[in-house]
C-alpha cells in the first residue's frame, strides 16, 4: 500500500516528529493534566481510592453540603452543579489527594484509611514500559518502511530513465555500460523490496506479542481472582474444623466433670464397698489415661490446623498483592489510553453544541472516538472528520483494538488524505485484516464504526457506517441513514462500504453511537433497553442544550441499570449543525 503513496518532504518531517510526539505522550498528558486542574472543570462523577489504589464503597461524600453515598464500585455520579473548585469531604475519613480527569470528567479522592499494608505498595511498571517500547518500535519500524518504498520508487525511476537511453540511438559501449548500470539497480530493487518485506513482518510481529502480552495480564488477573475464592472457601472449612474441636474440648471437660462426681459418691461408701471401689477406680484411671490420650491427640492435631492456617493466610497475603499489583497496572492503562483519546473540549472548538458521552464497562475501553479538523491548502477550516468505534470485545482486548485502529485512522486520514467516509472504511477494513494477518491466521476481530465527514462551507454532511447508524433530526422528526451490515475485518477478504449525504440549510442534531446504551438490560423486568426506546429518548431531548441531553442520557442509563452490572462499553455523541 504504501509504495504507491508519494509523500512531500514536509509531510515526511511532520511524520517523523508525529512518531517522536507519541513516544513522550504519557509525560505530556501529566503535563496537560496539571494545567487543567488550575481551571475550573465540571465534575460528573466521584471515585474514591484507600492508599492501596482500591476501591471504598458505602462512605458518604459530602460536596458543597450536599450527601452523596458511594456504591458497590467506589463511585457516586453528582447531581447539581459541581465542578474541582468545589468543597470535598469525605465523613470519617481523611483526604490525601485528589486526581481531577477531564476526559470523562472524574474526580480521584485518595483517602487516609488506616488499613494494614501487607505489600509494597508500589505500581507495576511492566505494562508501561512495555507499551512504550511497543509504540517506539512500532513507529520506528513504520517509518523504514515508508522509507524503503520511496527508495524503491526512486530506484524505478532510475530503471524507466536507463530503458529510455536504450531505446535511443547510442554506441554499444554505452549500451553495455546502461546495461550494467540497470542490472546493478535491479538488484538493489529486490534487496529494497526484501528488506520492506522484512520490516512489515517485525511489525506484525510486534503486534503480536503485545496482544499476547496483555492477554496474559488479563489471564493473570482472573487466576489471582479464582485463587483468592479458593482461599477463603478453605478458610471458612478451617473455621469449621476448629469450631467442632471447641465443641468436643467442652464435652470432653463436661465429662471429666462428671467422672469427678461419680468418685466423689463412691468414696461416701468407701467403707461398705471397698472392694468394688478399688475395681472402678482401677477401670477410672485406665479411662483417664485414654483421655488424655486423646486430648494431646487433639491438641497435636489443634497445632497442625493453626500451622495450616497461617500458611493459608500467607498465600492468601500473597494472591492478594499480586491481583492489587495487576489492578493498578491496568489503572495505568486507562490512563494512558485516555492520553491517547482527543480531549472533549476539542471538539467544541470546531462544534460548539455537542457532547460526549463515554463508560467503559471494565478498567479500559473497547469503545473510542476519533475526530480531526481538516484544512485547506490555504490553511483555513475546511472539513471536520468524526467517528465513534465500537472494537470487538472490551477490556483488555478491546482496549488492544483500539489502538490498532487509533493508529490506522491516523495513517489513512492524515498521512494518505483520504477524506471520503467510504473509502475510509475500505482502507480500515483492508488495514486491519493486514496488520491481523487474517487470511493466515484465525484471528477475527474487528470492530464496528459510524464515521462522518462535515463541509460547513457548503452545508453538507458525509456518512459511511459499518453496522452503526447516524440518527439525525430536523423539524421535529428523527430519521437515519443506515449502516452497510458488514464489520470492519473479519472473515471478509472484501467489502465496500457505500456513501450517503444529507444537507443541514437548517438546524440539524445528529448522533452516532455504539450499540452498549441500546443493549444493556436493566428496568423492573430485566429486559434490553431497545433501539426504538433509544431514539425516543433522543427526539425527546434533542431540543435541549448539549449539556443538559448528556446529563439526560446518564441518569435515564443508571436509572434503567440500577444494581445490575454494565454489560458492554457504552459511547454516544451529539452535536448540533445549522
Amino acid at each position: 500500500m504504501l509504495k504507491n503513496i508519494e509523500i512531500p518532504i514536509a509531510m515526511k518531517y511532520f511524520f517523523i516528529f508525529f512518531m517522536l510526539g507519541l513516544l513522550s505522550a504519557t509525560t505530556s498528558f501529566a503535563q496537560i493534566q496539571d494545567v487543567n486542574n488550575k481551571a475550573t472543570n465540571r465534575v460528573g462523577h466521584i471515585l474514591l481510592l484507600n492508599e492501596q489504589q482500591r476501591a471504598v464503597k458505602n462512605v458518604e461524600v459530602i460536596i458543597d453540603e450536599i450527601h452523596y453515598l458511594t456504591d458497590f464500585r467506589g463511585e457516586c455520579t453528582t447531581k447539581s452543579r459541581v465542578t474541582d473548585q468545589s468543597n470535598f469531604r469525605v465523613v470519617g475519613y481523611e483526604i490525601i489527594k485528589m486526581d481531577y480527569v477531564d476526559i470523562d470528567q472524574y474526580m480521584y479522592i485518595h483517602i487516609k484509611t488506616n488499613e494494614k499494608v501487607r505489600a509494597v505498595d508500589k505500581v507495576d511498571s511492566t505494562l508501561v514500559n512495555y507499551t512504550q517500547n511497543f509504540n517506539y518500535i512500532f513507529n520506528k519500524l513504520e517509518l523504514e518502511k515508508q522509507l524503503l518504498a520511496e527508495k524503491s520508487k526512486q530506484i524505478n525511476s532510475d530503471i524507466e530513465a536507463i530503458i529510455r537511453k536504450l531505446k535511443t540511438d547510442i554506441t554499444f559501449l554505452e549500451k553495455t555500460e546502461l546495461r550494467g548500470q540497470l542490472n546493478r539497480l535491479e538488484r538493489q530493487l529486490i534487496e529494497n523490496e526484501v528488506a520492506y518485506e522484512t520490516a512489515h513482518e517485525k511489525t506484525n510481529e510486534v503486534l503480536a506479542r503485545m496482544k499476547l502480552f496483555i492477554l496474559e495480564k488479563d489471564s493473570l488477573h482472573s487466576l489471582a481472582n479464582e485463587k483468592i475464592e479458593q482461599v477463603e472457601l478453605e478458610k471458612k472449612l478451617i473455621e469449621a474444623i476448629s469450631s467442632r474441636n471447641l465443641i468436643i474440648s467442652v464435652l470432653i471437660v463436661f465429662f471429666l466433670l462428671g467422672l469427678a462426681s461419680i468418685f466423689y459418691r463412691i468414696s461416701q461408701k468407701i467403707r461398705k464397698q471397698r472392694n468394688e471401689l478399688e475395681e472402678k477406680v482401677e477401670e477410672i484411671n485406665h479411662k483417664n489415661e485414654e483421655m488424655q490420650i486423646q486430648a494431646e491427640n487433639l491438641k497435636h492435631a489443634n497445632d497442625e490446623i493453626s500451622h495450616k492456617g497461617e500458611a493459608l493466610q500467607f498465600a492468601f497475603d500473597e494472591i492478594a498483592k499480586k491481583n492489587q499489583d495487576i489492578t493498578a497496572s491496568i489503572n495505568y492503562a486507562r490512563r494512558m489510553q485516555r492520553s491517547l483519546l482527543p480531549q472533549p473540549n476539542a471538539l467544541k472548538e470546531y462544534l460548539p453544541e455537542s457532547f460526549i458521552l463515554l463508560r467503559p464497562r471494565d478498567i479500559v475501553s473497547g469503545d473510542f472516538y476519533w475526530f480531526k479538523e481538516i484544512k485547506n491548502e490555504e490553511g483555513l477550516k475546511s472539513k471536520f472528520i468524526m467517528a465513534a468505534v465500537d472494537c470487538t470485545g472490551h477490556g483488555v482486548p478491546g482496549a488492544f483494538m483500539s489502538l490498532v485502529a487509533d493508529s490506522l485512522l491516523n495513517q489513512i486520514i492524515l498521512f494518505q488524505e483520504i477524506y471520503s467516509p467510504d473509502e475510509i472504511l475500505n482502507h480500515l477494513h483492508n488495514g486491519v485484516r493486514t496488520t491481523l494477518r487474517q487470511d493466515a491466521s484465525n484471528n477475527r476481530d474487528g470492530m464496528d464504526i459510524a464515521l462522518c465527514c462535515i463541509d460547513q462551507e457548503h452545508k453538507k454532511l458525509e456518512f459511511a457506517g459499518a453496522k452503526n447508524p447516524l440518527v439525525y433530526v430536523q423539524n421535529q422528526e428523527l430519521k437515519e441513514l443506515k449502516a452497510d451490515r458488514i464489520s470492519i475485518g473479519g472473515l471478509q477478504e472484501r467489502s465496500t462500504y457505500r456513501k450517503q449525504t444529507i444537507g443541514f440549510e437548517q438546524e440539524t442534531t445528529c448522533y452516532i453511537f455504539s450499540d452498549g446504551y441500546h443493549d444493556q438490560f436493566g428496568g423492573t423486568e430485566n429486559k434490553k433497553f431497545m433501539r426504538k426506546n433509544f431514539n425516543d429518548l433522543l427526539l425527546k431531548v434533542h431540543s435541549l442544550p448539549m449539556e443538559n441531553q448528556r446529563i439526560t442520557l446518564a441518569q435515564t442509563l443508571d436509572q434503567w441499570i440500577g444494581h445490575r452490572k454494565q454489560l458492554d462499553d457504552i459511547l454516544v455523541i451529539g452535536f448540533k449543525l445549522s
